[in-house]
C-alpha cells in the first residue's frame, strides 16, 4: 500500500515526476451503485486524488476541482459526467447537489466535461469508500 508520504516522496526525489497521484478502483472493475434522490443507476466509480486533473489534463467544466484540502480533510466529494446527470434525472446544474455512491452520501462539486467512458461517471475524492 502506497501513502501520503510515499506519493510526496516520489515527487521530489525522481527527476521528470512532477505529480503522483492515486486513483481506486473497484477490485471486480464493475460498475457501482449510485443514486440520486428516487433514482438509481450504476456507473463506474474511481477513487482519485486531488493532483489526477492535473496527472491527466482534465477538468471540471462546472463547479470545481477536487483540491489537496479535501484529500487532507477527507472531505466525501464527487466529480461527475453529464452521461450520469441524464441517467440519475438530476437538475442541469447539479454543483451542490447530493448523491449516494456505494451507499455513501457524497457532495458534487463538479460536473466533467463529456470525455469517454472514465466521466460517465462519479469520481470520489475519499479513500474512506468501500469499494
Amino acid at each position: 500500500r502506497i501513502t501520503d508520504e510515499d506519493m510526496r516522496a516520489i515527487e521530489q526525489r525522481i527527476d521528470g515526476i512532477d505529480k503522483v497521484t492515486p486513483v481506486m478502483f473497484p477490485q471486480d472493475n464493475v460498475q457501482g451503485p449510485v443514486a440520486y434522490r428516487s433514482e438509481s443507476n450504476f456507473a463506474q466509480v474511481y477513487g482519485v486524488g486531488a493532483s489526477w486533473m492535473d496527472v491527466n489534463g482534465v477538468y471540471p467544466e462546472q463547479g470545481r476541482a477536487l483540491t489537496r484540502e479535501d484529500d487532507l480533510r477527507r472531505r466525501m466529494v464527487c466529480l461527475i459526467g453529464p452521461d450520469l446527470i441524464e441517467n440519475l434525472e438530476m437538475d442541469e446544474q447539479p454543483v451542490g447537489a447530493y448523491m449516494r455512491v456505494y451507499g455513501e452520501w457524497c457532495r458534487v462539486v463538479g460536473v466533467m466535461e463529456p470525455r469517454g467512458e472514465i466521466f460517465g461517471a462519479v469520481v470520489p475524492v475519499n479513500g474512506d469508500l468501500d469499494l
